[in-house]
């Protein structure tokens, strides 16, 4: 006889019948909320290298499970197909509280077996969540650090951090209050070196509509991401990418100077067994190596043509220094207001203007308390 059955309201998988397929990559795309696990009951253990991709062209996303992957790629977002954003007004993108999502690289240790291993997930991977509002929940954590290998011959040579992306894409009639949102940490960590230097350092980028960096951090003092000038000597990262499209304002009395926190093996790493790097490796340069160059790049995309936006403020007093062989690129679509200190010792500094709008005068102007020094 025929039979006929109605469709769930809310059409899913369990994880853990996913997961018994093994598959190196998953993709789940809907024009409706996407959600991927049970606030924290849930785990999802990625192949090494491989991905997971959550996509909504209409709604929010939401990464409710822990996920582990050596040099795996998480991407998350909400917006139309094709790269475009839409005239979206929601889709928040958010990973929940307590969520881990580990890409880390690993570890392995070739020297105990005397004989070659796979290496090629020993790099951090990648994380990316895009959408109308980025979340992540309290006590979140995601890690893209740098793993490393022994030879057999017992030589040590860290990995490379992967990179985190978090792009917040709500409109200008919609920034009244922060909605890119960081309850949880950030982990880039590498115990690389090259020439005699610390290197190998995770990448940052953060995009919302406006940016206050500040000494305490102000919460509520603007509609957008505050962050305190600490932020940037936190996580291992040797890169940070920093978009506020709206307004990007750098108070009077900041003082963002990032020293990379490296980590580097342990003296009997050649004894260690393969694992992950996070609870092998110990914190800190390693000895004889120089630290690693950091590259700040500050900007203000500007939100909407010929509406004056994408302003960028360094106030009087506050200091941007990278350290030596630095790097800092401040770049504004309409107007870069510079009055603070930019230093990189033997590094490169930039300011630029980018904006073509004719309703929207460019201005790019130093102060006379600026000072911009490369020595």
């Amino acid at each position: 006889y025929p039979m006929a059955a109605e469709l769930p309201a809310d059409p899913g998988m369990a994880i853990d019948l996913l997961q018994k397929g093994q598959f190196a990559d998953v993709a789940i795309a809907a024009d409706g909320a996407v959600s991927f696990g049970d606030e924290q009951a849930d785990f999802w253990q990625m192949a090494d290298s491989g991905s997971l991709r959550l996509l909504s062209s209409d709604a929010s996303v939401t990464l409710a499970a822990s996920v582990r992957g050596a040099n795996g790629q998480v991407e998350m977002r909400s917006k139309e197909w094709g790269g475009r954003l839409g005239p979206k007004t929601s889709g928040e993108v958010r990973v929940a509280a307590g969520v881990h999502v580990d890409l880390s690289g690993r570890f392995v240790n070739q020297a105990l077996g005397g004989r070659p291993l796979d290496t090629s997930a020993t790099a951090g991977g990648s994380f990316e969540a895009i959408g109308y509002g980025v979340t992540l929940g309290q006590d979140s954590l995601v890690d893209v650090s740098g793993g490393g290998q022994v030879s057999t011959s017992g030589h040590f040579t860290g990995a490379d951090a992967g990179g985190i992306t978090l792009a917040d894409v709500t409109v200008e009639a919609n920034a009244t209050q922060p909605t890119l949102i960081l309850g949880g940490a950030l982990h880039g960590f590498s115990a690389a070196s090259q020439d005699g230097q610390a290197s190998g350092g995770g990448s940052l980028s953060l995009s919302t509509h406006h940016v206050r960096i500040s000494p305490l951090g102000e919460p509520g003092a603007m509609p957008g991401l505050v962050l305190d000038d600490s932020f940037f000597n936190r996580g291992g990262f040797s890169r940070f990418d920093v978009n506020g499209s709206m307004e990007l304002r750098v108070v009077e009395g900041a003082r963002v100077m990032p020293r990379v926190t490296a980590r580097q093996a342990p003296a009997d790493i050649a004894r260690e067994a393969g694992g992950g790097a996070a609870e092998i490796f110990d914190p800190g340069t390693a000895a004889g190596l120089r630290p690693s160059a950091v590259s700040l790049h500050f900007s203000s995309t500007g939100a909407e043509p010929g509406h004056g936006f994408g302003r960028l403020w360094v106030g009087e007093g506050a200091v941007l220094d990278t350290g030596p062989k630095g790097g800092i690129t401040l770049s504004a679509d309409s107007r870069l207001h510079m009055d603070g200190t930019l230093r990189a010792a033997g590094g490169d500094v930039s300011l630029s203007v980018t904006g073509r709008e004719a309703e929207a005068p460019n201005v790019l102007w130093v102060g006379e308390h600026a000072r911009i020094d490369v020595s």
